[in-house]
């Protein structure tokens, strides 16, 4: 072959390499045979909270770097801003709540898929991580769905997992979104608002649900388990083009990730000896202090990542219902579980991370 052909083959390489979002080494990354010398950059958005505590540990604990590794975590507002730097490539994993702007993205043939849990509420026989809170002024009046009506309820971007949540709740009561008034406001904005009286409930979620009770801004009028059981809340989702483009080190993310949660698990859910160190690296990521951390209810958080697929169906048949969805997708153009199942045992993980 002449080199005149060869050169145009590289050069053609080097462009391919260039407009990539993850950069790596000249040393190609295999699965599971990752460390300093073979780094993956991988671009990671989110909006930087409690609930990430997944990816902070593994972090921290150097699961990433044992598989080749390196991430570049940058703080994205929400799934507004993430969906479109995911579906154009300038992220290569996304943390996110489940919501319409990622399901209508997926419908319109942008390649997003939905990977791993990132957050999940309980069944309601424990607290969740986010309850509805009703000013404490409001009280007495306001004890249940039925006493809603005509009532200002702060929550989140329109769209998303807590509208299903919120919807479901006020047909307890044979009501539904078009009897209430639903103010869109920040996770801060939602206890200020409380407090000055501009809203009268507001759902909010961990670490500002405990403060918000601690402070007597607001009081509980239900919690998010209660209102929808085993509500997949939040995901994390994979670009289409690192899944395809780097199938290894998207495994070894995953990897990595799930061990993240694990530890998360045995530390903070099962009150392991290692509590005070997890909640220091999160409350390090996350800048809140520790103790207020320590708090807080848990992240519903599966040890193992798994979605709860048949209530991922249900938040896209409420949304479609609501008109915020234009068409459903079969769950399995939105959900791709195969990095969850290639994931590798974590004890071994663990072992590669102390040698490192």
């Amino acid at each position: 072959m002449s080199s005149k052909p060869l050169a145009v083959l590289v050069a053609l390489s080097a462009l391919l390499t260039a407009a990539c979002g993850s950069s790596e080494s000249d040393t190609p990354q295999a699965s599971g045979e990752g460390g300093a010398g073979s780094m993956t950059t991988v671009t990671v958005g989110s909006p930087g909270s409690s609930s990430d505590a997944g990816l902070f540990i593994a972090d921290a604990r150097g699961y990433f770097k044992a598989l080749g590794v390196e991430m570049d975590y940058q703080t994205v507002k929400g799934g507004g801003d993430l969906i479109p730097l995911l579906s154009t490539g300038r992220l290569d994993v996304g943390g996110l709540s489940l919501n319409s702007g990622l399901i209508n993205a997926v419908a319109s043939g942008n390649d997003l898929q939905v990977v791993a849990d990132k957050g999940s509420y309980t069944d309601g026989s424990t607290p969740s991580y986010g309850a509805l809170l009703v000013r404490p002024d409001l009280a007495g009046e306001i004890k249940g769905a039925a006493d809603l009506r005509g009532r200002s309820i702060g929550v989140g971007s329109a769209g998303s997992a807590l509208d299903v949540a919120i919807s479901d709740y006020l047909a307890t009561a044979g009501l539904t979104t078009e009897d209430v008034k639903l103010t869109v406001l920040g996770q801060p904005e939602r206890v200020i608002a409380l407090q000055e009286g501009a809203i009268d409930v507001g759902f909010v979620f961990e670490p500002f649900l405990t403060q918000a009770l601690r402070q007597g801004a607001g009081e509980l009028l239900v919690d998010g388990g209660t209102m929808i059981p085993n509500q997949q809340n939040a995901v994390v989702v994979y670009a289409g083009s690192f899944a395809d483009r780097d199938k290894e080190v998207a495994q070894n993310f995953m990897s990595a990730y799930v061990c993240g949660l694990e530890d998360y698990n045995a530390a903070v859910i099962e009150n392991g000896e290692d509590r005070d160190e997890i909640i220091n690296i999160i409350a390090e990521a996350t800048q809140q202090p520790a103790e207020d951390l320590a708090e807080t209810n848990p992240i519903g958080l599966q040890p193992d990542g798994s979605l709860n697929i048949s209530d991922l169906e249900r938040t896209m048949q409420g949304l479609a219902k609501s008109g915020l969805v234009t068409n459903v997708v079969p769950v399995d153009e939105l959900v791709n579980t195969e990095f969850l199942e290639g994931a590798m045992p974590c004890d071994e993980l663990r072992d590669m991370a102390a040698g490192t």
